[in-house]
């Protein structure tokens, strides 16, 4: 019975493979179903661990840098609702975390305000860190909320990046975070402002560590 329902299972994952082909969601070549990348850009595009110091001399940690097709496959994910690169960023953070965090309790994520949230509807980040979870074998919590919305970050120098972001964000539930030792997950880290505000606010809600992973990270050339 046992073989029969793998077989069955193997067969449905065909017929979806079929009617709905997976792509590389950096060069759109075609690729197995259980595939997250083709070969060719797995071995040209996980380079990492690429490292942003933060300005609370904590790291951010990636293992893309955001650029070329990789930045094209965030911006997709982030902003053209195609989560089809959601397994392949998130094989990626899981990479970059075994670097990064020595011990994980728990994967969380920075969250998006509840106006981006339903505008745009659902968190990239969250999915993001669902992902790197099931892949690390561990649970997923949510800690932070957003509770003001200021310019976005991308227009911004670097002073005005770590002022926008004070005081955004809040501890969502203090018994999940007391004690814990956190990774954070974003898509993309630049500054590193907002990474560090979430740290903080993490930090003095009572974990024990938060350790910075993102999806990608970019190259920093921001006026001071």
């Amino acid at each position: 019975m046992c073989q029969l329902k793998q077989f069955l299972k193997k067969l449905a994952d065909r017929a979806v493979w079929l009617l709905c082909p997976n792509r590389c969601p950096y060069c759109d070549k075609l690729i197995g179903y259980h595939d997250t990348e083709c070969e060719g850009c797995a071995g040209e595009l996980f380079k990492g661990p690429y490292i942003r110091e933060l300005s609370d001399g904590g790291v951010c940690m990636a293992s893309f840098e955001y650029k070329n097709e990789v930045r094209q496959a965030v911006l997709r994910f982030k902003f053209g609702s195609d989560t089809g690169a959601a397994g392949s960023l998130a094989k990626g953070a899981a990479m970059a975390a075994q670097s990064a965090a020595p011990v994980i309790d728990a994967v969380t994520n920075v969250p998006l305000s509840a106006v981006s949230l339903k505008k745009r509807g659902y968190d990239q980040s969250e999915l993001l860190a669902r992902k790197t979870a099931e892949i690390l074998q561990k649970p997923y919590c949510v800690t932070l909320r957003k509770i003001k919305q200021k310019r976005v970050q991308h227009s911004l120098n670097l002073n005005e990046r770590r002022e926008n972001v004070k005081d955004c964000y809040a501890a969502a539930d203090e018994e999940s975070i007391r004690g814990k030792n956190l990774l954070l997950i974003d898509d993309i880290c630049t500054s590193g402002s907002t990474m560090a505000e979430c740290r903080r606010v993490l930090l003095e809600a009572g974990a024990a560590n938060v350790y910075c992973v993102s999806a990608a990270i970019a190259q920093l050339n921001l006026n001071p």
